[in-house]
């Protein structure tokens, strides 16, 4: 199962709390990517690519692609309920962690994503 009753809980209690019409948010398990590594064949040595233009190393998938902060789970708000600013949109996701954190594991850690 790729659920169980806690995430079905926590899941229903965000959207009572913030999108009780269109219960859009959904929590989901983190995927964890592994990167990919380039090397030469015969010397078993990373490969590096560079922008020619600028001599910057070209990265293939952003450092958040791969989970850095060891995150076991998503709380995946909708955009429709991003707020406009920082200050408003701190706010928020201050509102959101304090109910996640009342009622997650003490163990688990997440991360608040908009889609």
């Amino acid at each position: 199962m790729s659920h169980n009753s806690q995430i079905v809980y926590l899941q229903k209690v965000l959207n009572d709390k913030f999108d009780e019409n269109d219960r859009r948010i959904k929590v989901r398990n983190s995927e964890i990517l592994e990167p990919v590594w380039h090397y030469d064949a015969q010397e078993q040595n990373p490969v590096y690519y560079y922008d020619t233009a600028d001599d910057v190393p070209v990265y293939f998938r952003s450092p958040t692609d791969f989970n850095e902060l060891n995150a076991d789970f998503e709380v995946v708000m909708p955009l429709g309920l991003k707020p406009a600013t920082q200050p408003e949109i701190e706010a928020f996701e201050l509102q959101v962690s304090l109910l996640v954190d009342y009622y997650k594991l003490y163990s688990k850690k997440y991360i608040i994503k908009y889609e």
